[in-house]
């Protein structure tokens, strides 16, 4: 929208719909247009995230406005195609990691007296007081923060789950401190979150309320020439 020779951007409704499928998205999306007496021909351009519904090439929403509108252009989310690059990435890493960091998460999440215990070991070990944060179940980049406090309260985490299992060796508290002794945990946990802190920057930059899509292509290629120089000499 071009306001005083700026482009601006505003909050232009919300809609509940029936359906997910493209077909209704799209119908509920015209309509609305209609409702505002916008014509459908001022549309140039057509952002969202990168789901099949949306974006796809065959029956999706954009396919739909492309058939009125063959000029069209599509920019998908830059942030959520990262997003699904780090999800794919990590599947690669063994699954223990990921589920060892989201029984932490939920060991604590879900008890106060847990909790309060956490922090007498913090004490204890002359630490700084923090929570252990649960990632969240559709966004993969928030693991890293996860990732990181777990590192920084590694040597508490392993003390507190010894105690834990010798007093309630349940499976899943038997399960966390397996992992957590084991060696190579530490190096996969370190690992997550060096590669996901250079896609979280990468992510930071562009949610930000400034246009910056001028700056996409160029930090795309930084983004990938710092990945390569991690296996490849100069």
């Amino acid at each position: 929208m071009m306001l005083k020779n700026e482009v601006t951007t505003s909050f232009f409704d919300m809609v509940e719909t029936p359906k997910s499928d493209a077909d209704n998205l799209y119908e509920c999306f015209t309509k609305c247009l209609q409702e505002k007496q916008i014509s459908l021909t001022n549309l140039v351009g057509f952002s969202s995230d990168t789901t099949n519904v949306m974006v796809g090439e065959y029956h999706s929403v954009f396919s739909h406005l492309k058939k009125n509108l063959p000029d069209i252009v599509c920019v998908r989310c830059s942030c959520h195609m990262v997003h699904l690059a780090a999800s794919k990435v990590c599947l690669q890493l063994p699954r223990s990691v990921e589920d060892m960091i989201r029984n932490i998460g939920s060991h604590f999440s879900s008890s106060y007296g847990r909790q309060e215990k956490l922090k007498e070991f913090q004490e204890f070990f002359k630490t700084d007081i923090h929570k252990v944060l649960l990632p969240s179940v559709t966004r993969w980049l928030s693991v890293q923060q996860c990732t990181d406090r777990i590192l920084e309260k590694y040597d508490v985490l392993k003390a507190y789950f010894r105690e834990t299992t010798f007093e309630d060796p349940s499976r899943t508290n038997e399960e966390i401190l397996k992992h957590l002794e084991n060696s190579f945990t530490k190096i996969y946990l370190e690992f997550m979150s060096y590669i996901l802190g250079i896609l979280n920057d990468f992510n930071t930059l562009f949610q930000s309320e400034v246009p910056l899509l001028h700056k996409l292509k160029l930090e795309v290629i930084r983004m990938l020439k710092i990945l390569y120089s991690n296996y490849t000499k100069r």
